[in-house]
């Protein structure tokens, strides 16, 4: 059996070009990778709308304030859809690198979400979106 696992196997190790179940060998030349992009939003200000790349089986969000300022716990309200969700934060809790969100990962389930971002921190923030995507070895 050696050598039909390709170096660096990371979706599914069982995923071989040998088996013989072909939900299986469909991820035997594929392979998890990421993009993302940065958000730079000023006090009050709200984003366009942003939707997830084609490929897309997950995300993560992580806001970076520069600095929350004390008087009160500020909010940042991420809209799903449509749908807005309010995620407050502590004026003196370090947040730096914390994803606030991740999606649901399902690595044969396509996401396609329109996200935007309101910025109600009182300061302004730097959001990154990482995406996690699926492509073949060899593209």
């Amino acid at each position: 059996m050696q050598g039909l696992i390709e170096p660096n196997e990371i979706i599914f190790s069982q995923g071989l070009k040998a088996s013989n179940d072909n939900y299986l060998k469909w991820f035997a030349n594929k392979q998890v990778y990421t993009t993302g992009q940065q958000i730079s939003l000023i006090v009050g200000e709200v984003s366009d709308e942003f939707v997830t790349p084609n490929g897309c089986i997950g995300y993560s969000i992580i806001i970076d304030p520069s600095p929350i300022t004390p008087g009160g716990d500020p909010r940042m309200i991420i809209i799903f859809n449509g749908s807005p969700a309010s995620f407050p934060f502590k004026d003196d809790a370090n947040i730096q690198n914390l994803p606030i969100f991740n999606s649901p990962y399902n690595a044969y389930v396509e996401i396609k979400d329109a996200l935007q971002f309101d910025n109600q921190l009182r300061v302004a923030c730097t959001v990154s979106i990482i995406y996690y995507r699926l492509k073949y070895r060899d593209r």
